[in-house]
């Protein structure tokens, strides 16, 4: 019998969620190509990353965020709790016919308003080892702290997993310490650096154009009709002279698409307006500057390539991108602009200091390593997920 690793990922604003976890789900395959991976994914994308043929994906009915914590159907004319119950079942379901012998959890340890609960169940009661999986940053500490004694995180952990990986490193942002992790959590926590651009995936890397390049992407695009926008009139202030791609994104709404072909046929420069692509990374590889929000997935794969960067932080309703900016911003990494200091003279300035030297190399200092630690910790031998699939004393009391 194939062995079976089940990954969730809950996706409801943008496209960092599904990616972070089909690089995972890649690498997994790259490193036991008998092995059979299931994706659960809310994301209206979710079948659009090209994946290696032992991988497979059930689509969950998608939600939106409308408050902190709060969430409602996406597109299907039903209630909250309807959607959440034919989620549950979908989920629960899916952990009691495929049978998993690991399970993988992005980011919620018990999944949007409590959805993984019966899974987690199923799963405890069939041997089935679980590991939670969290980005390095999920907000301000307050709010965090807030909303995990709402849900019963730390209990949910204690619980149901066997191990807490976080992708990134103590020395940018220490989770342990700042969400003030219960010394038996914390004891199941490990650093394992970020993802690199290009791990787990299967696309060659382009060689870049002679000509300079400026990329503008806010990733899904629900919330990032404003920073392109202004990237777009900031290319009527600069002074250097570069070709430019507006990466729209699927969510953004159709309006502010009509605006922004609109707008580009206005500049001088070329500028290109793109509604969506799955090959994000090639673009990425191709430019010189990229222009973007602070989300993780997108940040590493600019800073990862070499790429300089230009962060705007989404500020509202979670402060994750404000703090991975500055934080960013601090180490030299990123030019950060607040969003109340955002203007099309701003990034023009900005846009013209990146782009004056092309010989510049701008400073990376992370930890790019993250997908091979996590490997090396979830598959300590060549025995891959042999029974002993966690390294010695992972395993949860039960």
């Amino acid at each position: 019998m194939r062995r079976r690793v089940l990954l969730y990922s809950h996706d409801t604003v943008g496209l960092g969620h599904i990616r972070r976890i089909t690089a995972v789900a890649r690498s997994i395959a790259d490193r036991d190509p008998d092995c059979s991976i299931l994706i659960l994914s809310g994301s209206p994308l979710a079948d659009a990353h090209s994946l290696p043929q032992n991988v497979d994906i059930i689509k969950l009915p998608a939600v939106r965020k409308v408050l902190n914590s709060r969430y409602e159907a996406r597109r299907l004319g039903i209630s909250r709790d309807s959607v959440l119950a034919l989620r549950a079942g979908l989920i629960q379901s899916t952990v009691q016919e495929f049978k998993p012998e690991l399970f993988i959890v992005d980011k919620v340890p018990m999944g949007v308003h409590g959805e993984l609960r019966a899974a987690l169940d199923t799963a405890l009661g069939i041997g089935c080892r679980v590991v939670l999986s969290l980005r390095d940053i999920l907000d301000a500490p307050d709010e965090v702290a807030r909303n995990w004694k709402s849900e019963n995180a730390w209990e949910a952990i204690r619980k149901y997993y066997d191990r807490v990986l976080i992708w990134g490193s103590p020395e940018v942002f220490d989770a342990v310490r700042e969400y003030d992790f219960p010394a038996d959590i914390a004891a199941k926590a490990e650093y394992c650096g970020y993802i690199a651009a290009g791990e787990g995936d299967e696309q060659p890397a382009l060689r870049r154009p002679g000509k300079r390049l400026a990329l503008a992407t806010v990733g899904g695009g629900e919330d990032g009709f404003q920073l392109l926008h202004t990237f777009v009139r900031s290319l009527q202030h600069t002074r250097t002279r570069f070709a430019s791609v507006v990466l729209m994104g699927p969510d953004l709404a159709e309006e502010h698409r009509r605006e922004l072909r609109r707008l580009v046929t206005t500049c001088e420069n070329p500028v290109f307006a793109v509604d969506f692509t799955r090959h994000v990374d090639r673009l990425l590889e191709a430019a010189d500057v990229v222009v973007t929000m602070g989300g993780y997935n997108t940040l590493c794969e600019v800073l990862s390539r070499g790429r300089r960067a230009i962060v705007v932080p989404r500020v509202h309703p979670r402060r994750e991108q404000l703090l991975r900016a500055e934080r960013f911003h601090h180490l030299g990494l990123v030019k950060m602009i607040h969003p109340e200091e955002l203007s099309p003279e701003s990034l023009a300035l900005a846009l013209d200091h990146e782009l004056s030297d092309p010989a510049r190399e701008p400073v990376n200092r992370l930890d790019f390593r993250g997908l091979r630690r996590a490997l090396d910790v979830l598959f300590p031998s060549a025995e891959v997920l042999d029974g002993s699939g966690l390294a010695a004393g992972s395993q949860v009391q039960r």
